[in-house]
């Protein structure tokens, strides 16, 4: 019963932090990732001045995606996302069929329909991003729910920097 002492003391801080955020209608201080894209638990946010490839951040996805999200089950109303800086302004974004490429790199591959077998957005084409643009990619884990189906997003989507302050995977 000791060990599991520390862990409800951490989950109920938790809950608190998150249900404090919610009360005062700020930005949270302290976000809980149940999704598989990254590893699932806590984490903090910092703020963020200026995002760099390789940063994690948390981010509220812009209307309509948020909307789209919703409706098919993706995520709850007013849950963030949870993604990766894959590229930043200047660098060159493209979906080629379903191929993901940054700078004529293959970073990642889109899958055509998720695991209920319903359809995933697709773009196409090349673009270079602009100084209010990012791309999120979480290339590491092929199902997740990013750039590669909803192509580059508003600067202005990040919430900030996150840092895992316990996770499943330790």
């Amino acid at each position: 019963m000791k060990r599991a002492r520390p862990s409800l003391l951490i989950g109920s801080a938790g809950i608190a932090l998150i249900a404090f955020s919610a009360i005062i209608h700020a930005n949270p201080i302290l976000v809980w990732n149940a999704s598989a894209s990254v590893p699932i638990g806590f984490y903090a946010v910092q703020p963020l001045d200026t995002p760099n490839v390789g940063d994690l951040v948390v981010l509220e996805p812009p209307s309509p995606l948020g909307d789209w999200l919703l409706e098919h089950g993706y995520l709850g109303a007013d849950v963030p996302l949870i993604k990766h800086v894959a590229a930043i302004p200047g660098q060159r974004v493209c979906r080629t069929g379903v191929t993901i490429s940054i700078d004529g790199e293959t970073v990642a591959t889109a899958r055509e329909r998720d695991r209920f077998a319903r359809p995933l957005p697709v773009w196409q084409g090349c673009q270079r991003l602009t100084n209010d643009q990012v791309f999120f990619l979480n290339p590491d884990t092929e199902a997740s729910l990013d750039g590669r189906y909803f192509g580059p997003l508003p600067r202005d989507t990040i919430i900030g920097r996150t840092v895992p302050i316990w996770t499943r995977e330790g």
